[in-house]
């Protein structure tokens, strides 16, 4: 009776999702195949003012367009379990690439206030609790911090992005001696401007070393605005 109780329908489908340990838990197997097998990648952030490497688990494509809205405007909260495992290949890709990052802190990309009541939830920091928790690092929800409500980046091309995140961030502590290096998370790296903001503003507090982790990426088509751009 329990295991009817928990079942899912299939996010893209609507077919039974398989009870399965490891995932994936919103959708079939059949809907989830195109990231079953994640390819990770890395590339620098460089609009801001300290360049910043991420590490994404997947690219933004396929079923994972329609899971992440309805995530962030459904509140299926269901979908955040999909999101871990891939955010924890974009972790263990980044740390092969930068050892050093045994000492780093994660840090979640925080809501302004409104739209956390407004969505109940910040996806980005229940993402970024299951990673640390599973990989057994230092996690700081505090740190960072909105400062004001921005749009939705979705439709910005951008330098409309850009210009939406100036100044939207706050940090709420400053490094002090030997800071350790920050780790931002998120569900979707597309132009880089969020991620931009918010290492411009802790190097600023001192926080020098800074990178950043996603579930996915914006492939350079339709999914990313200005697609004929390459600075991300």
């Amino acid at each position: 009776m329990l295991d009817y109780l928990c079942i899912e329908n299939c996010r893209g489908c609507g077919e039974f999702v398989q009870r399965n340990r490891d995932g994936p838990f919103s959708v079939c197997l059949n809907c989830w195949k195109e990231h079953a097998s994640p390819q990770p990648h890395i590339e620098v952030c460089e609009i801001g003012v300290v360049p910043v490497t991420v590490s994404s688990g997947t690219t933004y494509s396929g079923i994972l367009k329609k899971l992440i809205y309805r995530l962030k405007y459904d509140k299926d909260k269901t979908i955040i379990d999909d999101l871990v495992p891939l955010t924890i290949v974009a972790w263990d890709h980044l740390i092969q690439e930068h050892s050093a990052l045994h000492r780093a802190v994660l840090v979640p990309i925080p809501l302004h206030w409104m739209r956390f009541i407004s969505r109940g939830y910040n996806q980005a920091e229940m993402v970024a609790e299951q990673v640390a928790r599973r990989r057994r690092l230092r996690l700081d929800v505090r740190l960072l911090s909105r400062r004001r409500s921005t749009k939705a980046q979705h439709g910005l091309g951008r330098d409309q992005r850009l210009q939406n995140m100036a100044s939207a961030f706050r940090v709420n502590r400053w490094a002090g001696q030997n800071p350790p290096p920050i780790v931002l998370v998120d569900d979707i790296y597309t132009s880089g401007a969020t991620i931009a903001a918010a290492a411009s503003i802790l190097a600023a507090h001192g926080f020098k070393s800074v990178f950043a982790i996603t579930a996915a990426r914006a492939t350079l088509d339709a999914d990313r605005p200005n697609a004929q751009e390459t600075v991300l």
